[in-house]
């Protein structure tokens, strides 16, 4: 066989005359739902014998178990080589066999097991000023005094202190203690996208918390990235800077689907496709693990459904055959009602815990939440963790159908409908009340028809729905004119305090030279804690980032399809969150393919990519990177993409 691999080690010139046979060698990557990572493994080994085993045996015995060394094995093309694996090769893990003077090693991918899956568990001193192997930190952690508060005081006191680190400089301290500073971290999302406008969040201990004293917070790799992942359906992968450093990036599931085709199959036979069954679900159990521990401690807030942070269980609908639940519950502190235990009832129970809360990185207070947002603004009681409550959590993933709770009798709940469309006309922003004015189900008569809006029948947690097909039309209007709508809600009919619950942006496609116009069916909906006698309803409110001139912008909303309801009551339970099997991934295409070097570079680097499968050349469906196990010698690739019914990149709200 003519030589066609040239191998290195250790990133030296020299390369190595003796290279090992690459017959049935495969390099896989796998989206691991275990760790929440796209990962790229070496499943198997390889046999090295002359000057390359001799060349292992030195530094074996230079260095003895605990040494390593780099791998670096190119493929010899037509153009000279490309760089095809990069790895490290664990002395500690290499069988000798000294008749045959040759050695079998698995190799490990240089940037993941190497440096975070074989520390994954290791627990970290996160004001460690040397790393694991004794060099110098090359970032200093960013600690904080970050103010507290009583839920049951006013507004704007914050009458406690507490000392902490915000969890994007404890992340980047870990990573680096691990790698000797090889890999930093970064979040777009819990920097500036995922949560509030200067909304961190801080990790501390129970003794912090209750003594405002600085403490050791020690904590390991896995534990704190699956705590985050758990919160905010956060995955990670690690990607090569050009200066050879790697990122540890941590970012929303939706992240790591491209929404835009990167690459196709075409023609491709003997496609199977199956469920991916492992991801359905019967239950989920989500809430934070300490909220057991409370006993009995004089705290604000009762048990509601999904609007706390109890540990409780949710069902999802229909029968799948299945016997799995999915767990949410989180290892970390963050219950408000366990805060207030420690902060207000100064309970040293809790000092041995680690606790996450939101807080204003501007103003180092704890963000401070309105429970029930009837009345007065300023009136307690609040809460910790918004971002946190189990509804919220929630929303950030998918199911494969609604996810229920049941109890009760649930003859509170309603639905109603518009009778007929209507048409407003936009000069800048337009606010109109949505009046539902025809009932299909109000069985005790909370639903007024008049007014559009519904009373609640006693204190708890309701869920409301609202669908309204929408049309935004513009005869002059300029190409780049953007649309916002948004539905407000108002709890009590006293007051004009009003909260935006959805927020949909449109761009007005042209029709013709005059006419531009954008359809869409407007969806919303709302978790919340609602007092007896408190109303609920809708306005919905159309604002253009461009004024335009009178008569020109008209928007129309239709009955057909329309409808406000209840999801689930104080006293019924229901359906608390809507799901759609077609936006599920839920299937996987198995089929097998060639890649060519340059091609498999491109999906290394970018783990997130969309492809293009057909069978026929007609029909193409979208799919995503399950599992891609490629053969090294031969470049062919077992291939398990997955896919939903929509073809939409879709991971939760």
């Amino acid at each position: 066989m003519p030589e066609i691999f040239e191998l290195y080690f250790d990133d030296k010139t020299e390369k190595q005359k003796d290279v090992p046979n690459m017959d049935g060698f495969k390099e896989i990557i796998e989206r691991d739902y275990s760790i929440r990572g796209v990962v790229l493994k070496y499943p198997n080994s390889l046999i090295f014998w002359g000057d390359s085993y001799k060349y292992l045996l030195d530094e074996f015995t230079k260095n003895g178990f605990c040494g390593s060394v780099s791998v670096t094995i190119n493929r010899l093309n037509s153009n000279g080589s490309d760089q095809s694996l990069k790895g490290i090769i664990f002395l500690s893990d290499v069988v000798w066999n000294w008749d045959n003077t040759t050695c079998e090693a698995t190799i490990e991918d240089d940037n993941w097991s190497a440096r975070i899956v074989n520390n994954l568990d290791l627990k970290v001193n996160v004001l460690a000023e040397k790393t694991k192997n004794g060099l110098d930190m090359v970032t200093t952690i960013s600690q904080r005094n970050v103010d507290t508060y009583d839920p049951n005081e006013i507004a704007l006191t914050w009458t406690y202190d507490c000392w902490g680190v915000d969890v994007i400089s404890a992340m980047d301290q870990i990573v680096k203690f691990i790698s000797d500073n090889v890999i930093s971290f970064e979040s777009d999302f819990l920097l500036n996208t995922g949560l509030l406008s200067n909304q961190g969040i801080l990790l501390t201990t129970g003794l912090s918390l209750r003594t405002t004293n600085e403490d050791t917070i020690l904590v390991s790799m896995g534990s704190l990235l699956m705590g985050l992942s758990k919160l905010y359906n956060l995955w990670f992968d690690l990607q090569e800077q050009t200066d050879g450093t790697y990122v540890f990036k941590l970012e929303p599931e939706s992240f790591w689907f491209n929404t835009e085709a990167d690459a196709s199959f075409r023609r491709i036979k003997g496609i199977n496709q199956r469920t991916f069954d492992s991801i359905l679900y019967s239950s989920v159990e989500v809430g934070s693990d300490g909220r057991k521990s409370l006993g009995g401690a004089v705290v604000t807030l009762d048990y509601y459904p999904i609007t706390t942070h109890l540990n409780e269980e949710l069902y999802v609908f229909g029968d799948c055959n299945i016997n799995d639940k999915l767990d949410l519950v989180n290892e970390f502190v963050y219950d408000t009602n366990a805060i207030e235990d420690v902060v207000v009832n100064g309970n040293d129970d809790w000092d041995d815990r680690l606790f996450l809360f939101e807080y204003d990185v501007v103003n180092n207070r704890a963000s401070k939440n309105k429970f029930a947002d009837n009345g007065s603004s300023l009136t307690p009681p609040f809460y910790y963790n918004k971002s946190m409550l189990n509804g919220n959590v929630l929303r950030r993933y998918f199911f494969q159908n609604d996810l229920v709770q049941t109890f009760g009798n649930e003859d509170q709940g309603f639905e109603a409908t518009l009778s007929a469309d209507s048409a407003v006309i936009i000069t800048d922003t337009v606010v109109a009340p949505l009046i539902f004015d025809v009932e299909i189900l109000d069985i005790s008569g909370n639903y007024d028809t008049v007014t559009g809006r519904y009373t609640a029948a006693g204190n708890g947690t309701y869920t409301f729905e609202i669908m309204l097909p929408i049309s935004i039309i513009s005869k002059t209007s300029p190409d780049d004119t953007i649309a916002i709508a948004g539905l407000w809600i108002k709890r009590d009919a006293a007051t004009t305090i009003y909260e935006q619950i959805g927020v949909t942006s449109v761009i007005l496609d042209g029709v013709n030279a005059t006419q531009k116009v954008q359809v869409f069916v407007y969806e919303a909906v709302l978790t919340t804690y609602l007092e007896l006698n408190d109303t609920i309803e809708f306005q919905l409110s159309i604002q253009l980032l461009k004024a335009q001139p009178t008569n020109v912008i008209q928007a129309q909303y239709y009955a057909n399809n329309s409808s406000f309801k209840t999801l689930a009551v104080y006293d019924g339970g229901g359906t608390f969150f809507k799901n759609d099997l077609k936006d599920y991934r839920a299937s996987i295409l198995d089929f097998v393919a060639g890649v060519n070097d340059s091609d498999w570079s491109d999906i290394k680097a970018d783990k997130a990519y969309q492809f293009e499968v057909d069978r026929d050349g007609v029909t193409i469906m979208k799919a995503w990177i399950k599992k891609l196990e490629r053969d090294f010698l031969t470049t062919e690739v077992n291939c398990e993409l997955i896919t939903n019914l929509d073809q939409t990149n879709k991971t939760g709200s």
